[in-house]
């Protein structure tokens, strides 16, 4: 009686103490994701790879200057010297395709040996989200339970994946909360200036200035264009013509459909073009196509729609417009990994702050893409004792799939409420 009595006392307890309980999982899994392959001798080759291309673009630009920087050749010969790599044949160089004006702080990182560097970076990063996101909830709730939204927001699958490729995801996120603050403050000229940094990565701003130009956003389109054009400029005084000639010899590879540059790795991705590719190695290129394309404009035309109409940006609906905005440009961008999932963070801290985001949808959020990550593993394991048959990168198509249907229901939920009141 009495141990039936403690296990009826454990099954009825709050649902706060199992998310509690999933986030102490959390913790374990992100730690054991990233000790493993740092005892491995894997950071920068595994843990951290994607950093290799910022502090490689830092490195070139101090001893060689930017038009390097583009040199496919330039970028491998110093990437190979500070990867390791058991098997030399397993390198292949990750490019740096991004506006010179974005990599200047690289410059300093590049002063550092390395691995050193990309401690040095996660230190920041890691500082840099909790003051942000303190300062952002903040803002608008100073009463709120800021250490558990700071926590809850940490523990992402988005920001770990960011911190653990060594992706400057944070800089995005503050660019969307500035975005989102800015247009709720009707202050659309600052609006615009800030969305300027989503040139950064201009694949994600596929949908969001469609949207603006559907809103007849004049002034959130001019501060964009200031935004545009300084980072132009002065991308250009630091290319030169020759610069300008290897940045876009680069870039037709990188929007290549077929491109073999392995860093791009689009079968990792979760958005419709993943899929279509998966689709495309299990039955036919054709029915990938199909489907890939079709997703994709779909997705577009419903991320869109809820902004067909001119829109009240001083209502707190409004933040599930720009949420489900979000959400939809990561299934719909060329170029989407789970990383960029932390566009929609800033949104989706507002929706909890006022408590329009169910406990639902925050476990959903919370736990649903790391088990994606245990599911892979655990498959892949099972594949290589030959316990389950071989399938071509079915690890990347559990991640992606589950982070395409994460960010789809996300939308469906955000554009089909309807609150009568404002908040």
């Amino acid at each position: 009686m009495a141990e039936t009595n403690k296990l009826r006392r454990f099954r009825n307890r709050s649902p706060l103490f199992w998310q509690n309980l999933g986030l102490a999982a959390l913790v374990s899994l992100y730690a054991v994701l990233t000790l493993l392959p740092f005892f491995s001798n894997q950071t920068l080759s595994a843990l951290g790879s994607d950093y290799r291309a910022f502090w490689s673009a830092g490195y070139i630009a101090n001893h060689w200057g930017y038009p390097e920087i583009y040199k496919m050749q330039r970028l491998s010969e110093v990437q190979r010297s500070i990867t390791p790599q058991a098997d030399p044949s397993d390198f292949y160089p990750i490019p740096a395709p991004y506006l010179p004006v974005f990599l200047v702080p690289f410059q300093v990182f590049a002063l550092f040996p390395a691995a050193i560097s990309f401690w040095i970076w996660e230190i920041c990063n890691v500082a840099g989200l909790i003051l942000y996101l303190r300062f952002f909830i903040r803002r608008y709730s100073p009463s709120a339970n800021i250490k558990r939204l700071v926590l809850t927001s940490m523990l992402l699958m988005p920001v770990f994946n960011n911190l653990w490729w060594g992706q400057p995801g944070l800089w995005l996120m503050i660019c969307a909360g500035e975005f989102f603050f800015n247009m709720q403050r009707q202050r659309f000229l600052e609006a615009g200036l800030w969305l300027g940094g989503f040139m950064f990565k201009p694949q994600l701003l596929m949908l969001i200035l469609p949207a603006l130009l559907l809103q007849r956003a004049g002034k959130t389109i001019l501060g964009f264009a200031v935004s545009f054009g300084l980072a132009g400029a002065a991308s250009l005084a630091l290319l030169g013509v020759t610069g300008l000639q290897n940045y876009l010899s680069l870039m037709s590879l990188w929007g290549k459909a077929n491109s073999d540059l392995q860093a791009i790795n689009p079968f990792l991705m979760i958005n419709w073009r993943m899929l279509g590719l998966h689709l495309g190695s299990f039955l036919t290129p054709a029915v990938g196509w199909i489907v890939g394309v079709a997703g994709t404009i779909v997705t577009t035309l419903v991320g869109l729609w809820r902004w067909r109409k001119p829109a009240n940006t001083s209502e707190g609906r409004f933040a599930l417009a720009v949420f489900g905005l979000m959400v939809a440009t990561c299934a719909a961008a060329w170029h989407s990994h789970q990383h960029s999932l932390m566009i929609a963070i800033p949104t989706l801290l507002y929706l909890q702050i006022h408590n329009r985001f169910p406990l639902t949808m925050q476990n959903l959020w919370l736990f649903i893409l790391p088990a994606s990550w245990v599911l892979s593993i655990v498959t892949g394991a099972l594949m290589s004792y030959g316990i389950l048959p071989q399938f071509n990168a079915v690890g990347a198509f559990i991640t992606g799939t589950t982070g395409l249907a994460l960010s789809l229901y996300s939308l469906a939920w955000a554009y089909g409420r309807n609150d009568e009141d404002d908040w």
